[in-house]
């Protein structure tokens, strides 16, 4: 009888710490899940705070650009018009437009300033970029007085690129927006122009 008796105390605590290890676990999943469902909610809570905001620029043009595009520049005259007019379309004012240029500019990448340089890659480009854009700005006013833009030659005639390097030289800073221009990734780029209009500039 006594046997019988630990034996039921014995299972009864067994059973008491099973319970609790249990309860104990099941509250460490609930809260798991929780913790993971409120970081989903604030992560997509900052990209939608981040994308309302719209794309942000990091300097203006004082005056109307002029646009070199070098000798060896992989960019046909056509798909140079076609990218200028995307920005006109948004209210940009360009300079001069010089094809097949040998200016300062061209030779020396130090020179060049009161306009947009358009070349081929040369050693400053950085891998596995297709495009890359320099500006030069003033440093207490934050105009931009020369800038510089490279394309691979693979990549010169290719839809959008022109386009969003213009859009660096134009001060405009990368975008992470599904099929907005200023998109860092190509791929996931597009021709959505929303925010980039000549009356939304803004300097941050």
């Amino acid at each position: 009888m006594i046997l019988g008796l630990l034996k039921n105390i014995m299972t009864k605590t067994i059973l008491n710490k099973f319970y609790i290890f249990f309860f104990i676990t099941s509250c460490t999943a609930l809260a798991a899940v929780t913790e993971y469902k409120i970081n989903k909610i604030l992560q997509s809570a900052e990209k939608i705070n981040v994308i309302s905001k719209g794309p942000t620029k990091n300097g203006r043009w004082a005056v109307e650009p002029n646009i070199y595009v070098c000798k060896n520049a992989p960019i046909s005259q056509h798909r140079l018009e076609r990218a200028l007019d995307y920005w006109k379309k948004l209210g940009y004012k360009f300079g001069d437009v010089f094809y097949n240029d040998e200016s300062f500019g061209c030779i020396n990448e130090r020179l060049g300033y009161g306009g947009i340089t358009i070349d081929l890659i040369g050693q400053k480009f950085k891998e596995p970029n297709i495009g890359m854009t320099w500006n030069w700005r003033h440093n207490e006013t934050n105009e931009i007085v020369k800038s510089r833009i490279e394309i691979k030659n693979s990549w010169g005639g290719s839809p959008r690129v022109l386009e969003h390097e213009l859009g660096h030289a134009l001060g405009w800073l990368d975008f992470k927006k599904r099929n907005h221009l200023m998109n860092h990734n190509w791929i996931e780029g597009g021709s959505e122009s929303r925010g980039l209009e000549y009356k939304n500039e803004y300097i941050k």
